[in-house]
């Protein structure tokens, strides 16, 4: 039943001669990151991303001083 899916998809798409949707199927003789590549490539510049941004320059830290509730100027 599968089997009869797929060429029935095959033909489908051969008959209307419908482009690849894909961006990294279009790439996969591309000099520069084909294909697959390209993908995992921008998913490791995310990760990366995400691994920076937790060193403690970019953290959000509490301040050294918290307010009093007597010194709050709201709580007089």
């Amino acid at each position: 039943m599968v089997y009869i899916l797929i060429f029935s998809l095959r033909s489908y798409y051969s008959v209307f001669n419908i482009q690849r949707l894909s961006w990294a199927e279009l790439r996969q003789k591309a000099s520069l990151l084909p294909g697959v590549h390209l993908v995992f490539f921008a998913l490791n510049v995310v990760e990366f991303l995400g691994f920076v941004f937790t060193f403690r320059p970019f953290l959000a830290l509490p301040q050294d001083e918290v307010l009093d509730s007597k010194n709050d100027p709201e709580n007089n």
